[in-house]
């Protein structure tokens, strides 16, 4: 059996949707679909019911996800080493980040990894709120520089590298808009982006994406985002708010929006692993990036 027809079904097992599904495995919707029309007509049952408005798993397709993904991430991590051993480099260690990521320390990050370990090649992987944990998870990147706290099990985080204050997204037309700092009370009745709770993990999204105040004033649902920049778009049409940090608010400036920081917990972020995973290679990584985020007055 064809192995990609397997993580094309994994991924739409995640996704629940054909267009997230192929913008994951880079690939078109139509083809997708074969894959999964293939694979069904191989085991002679559904695995997917699908209609106009959604998709949805079988019984017999939420069996076969829960138990391909060990061995198929066991497939992809021993041909990922095979495809390495021809190679002058000893080892690729692919790095997810969300957002700006590493922000000041990309440079100095690689530069201060390349004089230490010469061997290891580094690969960076854009990540998104979809993607950030479960990209670990599946052994698409190895390790990723996330945003705590950690949103499915299975993984570990190292020390916290960045906490910076958190801000409020606005739009210029908003009320509190050119207001430098508020009450997170103040933000009773504002409507929330949202993200995919299955795929970020509940804790996360309520810690990042709350629909209620600190007292517990609930705050309205708004429309599902999956990147940063989706939600500036949203936020620069009118449809909601949502939290950044204040290092990001620089990296994201954009004419139609404003940043107003909020009395409420940082945002913290820390380099995440599958647990267990005991590579020198990601050791090494992590205790760089602490040593760059140190010099730079950072960690």
């Amino acid at each position: 059996m064809d192995i990609r027809s397997l993580e094309v079904f994994l991924a739409l097992s995640e996704a629940l949707h054909f267009g997230r599904a192929a913008e994951r495995l880079s690939m078109s919707q139509s083809s997708v679909s074969e894959h999964v029309r293939r694979l069904e007509a191989r085991l002679g049952r559904n695995l997917f019911d699908r209609t106009s408005r959604r998709v949805t798993m079988t019984a017999t397709g939420e069996i076969l996800a829960h138990r391909l993904r060990d061995p198929i991430k066991a497939i992809r991590l021993a041909l990922r080493e095979a495809e390495r051993g021809g190679r002058t480099t000893v080892e690729t260690l692919r790095v997810g980040f969300l957002g700006g990521g590493f922000y000041e320390l990309y440079e100095p990050l690689v530069q201060a990894h390349k004089l230490d370990h010469p061997g290891v090649a580094l690969e960076f992987v854009e990540l998104n709120y979809d993607t950030q944990f479960s990209a670990i998870l599946q052994g698409e990147v190895d390790i990723a520089f996330c945003r705590l706290p950690v949103g499915l099990d299975g993984l570990e985080a190292g020390p916290i590298v960045m906490s910076d204050p958190r801000v409020v997204c606005v739009n210029v037309a908003h009320r509190l808009a050119g207001r430098d700092y508020i009450d997170a009370e103040e933000l009773r009745g504002e409507t929330m982006l949202r993200v995919p709770a299955s795929q970020a993990g509940t804790k996360w999204s309520e810690y990042h994406f709350p629909l209620a105040t600190p007292q517990r004033y609930p705050l309205a649902p708004g429309p599902m985002i999956r990147t940063v920049r989706e939600g500036i778009a949203a936020v620069v049409a009118g449809h909601g708010v949502f939290f950044l940090t204040k290092r990001a608010a620089h990296y994201y400036a954009t004419p139609r929006m404003t940043f107003v920081e909020v009395n409420l917990p940082p945002i913290q972020s820390a380099l995440v692993w599958r647990r267990g995973d005991a590579r020198g290679s990601i050791a090494a990584f992590n205790r760089i990036l602490m040593r760059v985020a140190r010099e730079a007055k950072i960690a």
